[in-house]
């Protein structure tokens, strides 16, 4: 369940598998909560691209697009993160269970190519992950929590985030966290098509903010 992802286009790179992950169910209140570091990208990645485009299993047989596409953007997203970890104006929190992290947030800077970039006293969450199997148990909300309480204190007033228009789930989850929405904004999202490989399609995507307190 990805509530908030960025763009992802293919750009060349080698090859990264996503493996699938093995999370028992846990509730938020046995979860812990830790600033992210280098030792986590490749739990990171494998959680982002899950989220994104789902697991590439072992079913593909030769179809080699549909590979291609999911290392492709698996190189992609943990370059991005590598960036994010290294940078000290962006925040990843991850969620730890059982000694396995199941979910992560990441707040990063407004940039150029965003359409709140006008909007200088204002953060973007820029991804929210947990995995599938440790769903509905409050831990996206507790992520949401914990990063906030952590910005509390600082120059930013305000969290923005994008989802999409059709993503009626993540749009309730976060109506119901007190985000409010702001208005549509055109874009593009990617999916894995089973003969194409990597497809890129436009989209609608609901801006929605947040006043920190």
């Amino acid at each position: 369940w990805c509530l908030c992802t960025t763009d992802a286009a293919l750009h060349a790179g080698s090859a990264v598998r996503c493996r699938p992950l093995t999370v028992r169910c846990c509730a938020a209140r046995t979860a812990e909560f830790f600033a992210a570091t280098r030792a986590d990208l490749d739990m990171l990645t494998v959680l982002t691209v899950n989220g994104l485009v789902g697991e590439l299993g072992n079913d593909y047989g030769f179809n080699n697009n549909r590979a291609t596409a999911h290392y492709d953007i698996s190189n992609e997203q943990r370059e991005d993160l590598r960036s994010s970890l290294a940078a000290e104006t962006c925040i990843t929190l991850k969620a730890v269970a059982e000694g396995q992290v199941v979910g992560f947030v990441r707040i990063r800077p407004v940039r150029e190519s965003d359409p709140c970039s006008e909007r200088g006293e204002s953060l973007v969450l820029d991804n929210l992950v947990v995995d599938e199997k440790a769903r509905r148990q409050g831990i996206a909300a507790r992520l949401v929590e914990e990063v906030e309480a952590r910005l509390q204190h600082g120059e930013s007033k305000e969290l923005t985030l994008w989802v999409d228009e059709d993503n009626v789930q993540a749009r309730a989850f976060y109506q119901s966290a007190g985000w409010f929405e702001d208005g549509l904004v055109g874009a593009t999202r990617y999916r894995l098509d089973w003969w194409k490989g990597g497809v890129v399609e436009e989209c609608k995507r609901v801006t929605m903010r947040r006043r920190l307190l």
